[in-house]
């Protein structure tokens, strides 16, 4: 996996605690992903992302991708 850039960050409180999301443009070069927080993965176009369940901390994120995603349509 190579980082690019930053992209955007998401905090938000869950019971006693607040998550911190960060987020950054990367590019997945080759080998196998591993892992440690989720139980899967998938890549999926923009235009699908409304099609998945996402925790209230992502969808800032989410929000941003989509929006930027409009720009480059």
């Amino acid at each position: 996996m190579e980082v690019l850039h930053y992209f955007s960050q998401s905090l938000h409180p869950y019971d006693q605690r607040v998550i911190k999301l960060m987020v950054y443009w990367a590019v997945w070069r080759n080998g196998q992903l591993n892992l440690r927080e989720h139980e899967s993965i998938e890549w999926v176009e923009f235009g699908k992302l409304d099609q998945y369940n996402f925790l209230p901390a992502d969808y800032p994120i989410v929000n941003s991708v989509l929006m930027l995603s409009q720009v480059f349509n």
